[in-house]
């Protein structure tokens, strides 16, 4: 990237850009890829296990704790408390990392990623990551990769730089987007006089492991030139984001 000139980094409008969206050809290409790789398929088939034991226990705990009550899905909860606008902007802290992430309703664009990803996965849920990058409010550049069932590979991950130089300059934003499962799909609180909390908002969002990727990309690839934001497009229909560079590190 160092013979790329610098641009001067602007707001972009990427719900306009539709920088989530994945098109036909790469649903096909990712669908085709994964059915022809066997030893990712077995990957998937175990997550998916995992999965579904996750979407069976919080379920269970809804009808241990509230079954004889009426009940409402947690989407639904969310929608009627506000939770969500709530907490726009969160604080999170773990093992000697703190970052500011936010949350809100994801657009039709991000749905579509995540219905995107359920296709090309056959039903099954396998984690998809997009690479977007912006200039003079233009998708320069885009490419995306698929990954097993709850992550993608480093290797994978750093695939998806292939054929960046050569972009004529730095881009102004970068986007990196991935699909987050629903761990609580079938839980449900009850619909009166249930004050819930916060959490139900913020947890399911970035991971450690996904912050220190934005970071190291924003640092290393694009030497601090360019704004990078990572988003996790939860199935739950809530978007989470984080500004790389804006972590902080305790030793």
């Amino acid at each position: 990237m160092s013979e790329i000139q610098t641009a001067e980094i602007e707001n972009v409008d990427n719900k306009n850009l539709k920088v989530a969206t994945i098109d036909p050809e790469t649903i096909q290409k990712l669908s085709d890829f994964l059915e022809n790789d066997s030893p990712n398929k077995d990957l998937i088939n175990q997550d998916n296990i995992e999965l579904d034991q996750w979407i069976e226990h919080w379920k269970e705990y809804s009808d241990q704790n509230w079954g004889n009550q009426e009940r409402i899905p947690l989407v639904d909860f969310l929608k009627k408390t506000n939770f969500v606008e709530k907490n726009i902007s969160f604080e999170k802290k773990y093992i000697e990392m703190e970052w500011s992430e936010s949350v809100r309703w994801s657009t039709e664009d991000e749905k579509q990623f995540v219905l995107a990803a359920r296709q090309i996965g056959k039903g099954k849920f396998i984690e998809i990551l997009q690479f977007s990058l912006i200039s003079d409010n233009q998708i320069i550049y885009k490419n995306t990769v698929a990954g097993s069932g709850s992550d993608v590979s480093d290797d994978d991950a750093f695939d998806i730089f292939q054929g960046i130089e050569n972009i004529p300059k730095v881009p102004e934003t970068v986007f990196i987007i991935h699909n987050h499962p629903d761990h609580y799909a079938e839980l449900s609180v009850p619909s009166e006089d249930f004050e819930g909390n916060d959490g139900f908002a913020t947890v399911g969002g970035l991971s450690r492991k996904d912050i220190k990727f934005a970071d190291d990309i924003w640092e290393n690839l694009f030497n601090k030139q360019s704004k990078v934001v990572i988003m996790a497009i939860s199935e739950r229909g809530l978007t989470y984001t984080y500004d790389a560079g804006t972590s902080i590190h305790h030793d």
